[in-house]
């Protein structure tokens, strides 16, 4: 594999766009790879809700996201 190297006015390409293999930075990343991990957080949060209303059964949904959100500050 080739290593890309700087050239050596600053950042300046000479004939157009850099190949891909002369670009220093990674690609940005897609909208579905910056917002699975998001996802997945709101599961887990949600299982966490879930299992607390399952083992209170008088607790409602609302009151069960307060108490898992004053668990979270404590």
């Amino acid at each position: 594999m080739k290593q890309a190297t700087r050239p050596e006015q600053g950042l300046a390409y000479e004939g157009g766009r850099p190949r891909e293999e002369d670009i220093l930075t990674r690609r940005r990343l897609s909208f579905w790879d910056r917002s699975k991990w998001l996802i997945l957080l709101v599961v887990i949060w949600l299982l966490l809700v879930w299992s607390l209303m399952a083992n209170t059964p008088l607790v409602g949904f609302v009151d069960a996201c307060k108490i898992e959100a004053r668990k979270k500050k404590d």
